[in-house]
């Protein structure tokens, strides 16, 4: 590897980390009503904000956005490298561009959750104002509690935002140029619907397994539980889309496109 490409791994590393701080910040009162919601199912989200406001004030609406913000840091010394240049090294072996997608988004999902699983289950118990005294030793024993579940949320979404994003970038590009930032702003806003379709019943699978031991019989319930808190959901995913399509989009060369 060149210092050329060394350059652009930190580049795309850095600037991966600021659009993540950034729509972390912005989005994290939409999550925190999410994780509520999918864990008390009987509140509407009305009821849920004004209940948070009143015992904590706005602080309420940012717990847990220590733990994301580390998680998001960590995680784009590996996430944004790999999204750029993993997939030209899979073309190269004559993968299909369905396969490309896939095996990227595995891969990036699998590293993400074995180091990152800590993190997420602590961000979600702040989030439900179960406080716990910072453990190492308990870090060690329980902290990959639910690894499979999260390693299955983060594999579904990532391979879906990989492959929307290819095909409605492709869509909605016109003569091989550059996406407008209108045409931006749909792209993102149509991924983000279909990702937020199928990633969230495993959002919520997560959510429920990282809140200590809530008995999941996910694929037994009737179909419209699955989604509770889905609204909120895909607002923050709206957000979080716009802001990767537009970073993939200035990151890659329009030849790269297949």
């Amino acid at each position: 590897m060149n210092e050329t490409q060394h350059a652009n791994i930190f580049q795309n590393s850095l600037w991966g980390a600021f659009r993540g701080a950034l729509v972390d910040i912005l989005v994290h009162p939409l999550d925190v009503l999410k994780t509520q919601q999918q864990c008390t199912p009987s509140e509407k989200c009305t009821t849920i904000a004004k209940r948070l406001f009143q015992q904590s004030g706005y602080k309420a609406f940012y717990q847990g956005l220590t733990s994301q913000l580390a998680r998001t840091s960590i995680k784009q010394s590996w996430c944004w490298p790999m999204i750029i240049h993993i997939p030209p090294l899979l073309r190269e072996k004559n993968l299909s561009p369905i396969h490309v997608q896939i095996i990227t988004g595995v891969l990036i999902a699998s590293v993400d959750a074995f180091v990152t699983t800590p993190l997420e289950r602590q961000k979600i118990t702040a989030m439900l104002a179960q406080k716990k005294p910072f453990s190492l030793e308990d870090i060690y024993k329980h902290g990959w509690q639910g690894l499979k579940t999260y390693w299955m949320k983060r594999s579904i979404n990532m391979t879906t935002f990989l492959l929307a994003q290819e095909y409605f970038r492709k869509k909605n590009r016109k003569d091989g140029s550059k996406l407008s930032r209108l045409g931006l702003i749909k792209t993102g806003a149509q991924v983000a619907f279909f990702v937020s379709l199928v990633g969230a019943p495993f959002d919520m699978a997560n959510t429920l397994k990282q809140a200590c031991s809530i008995d999941i019989s996910l694929f037994s319930q009737k179909i419209m539980p699955l989604y509770r808190g889905w609204p909120l959901y895909a607002a923050s995913l709206i957000i979080h889309n716009i802001a990767s399509v537009i970073l993939i989009e200035n990151l890659t060369k329009p030849d790269r496109h297949p």
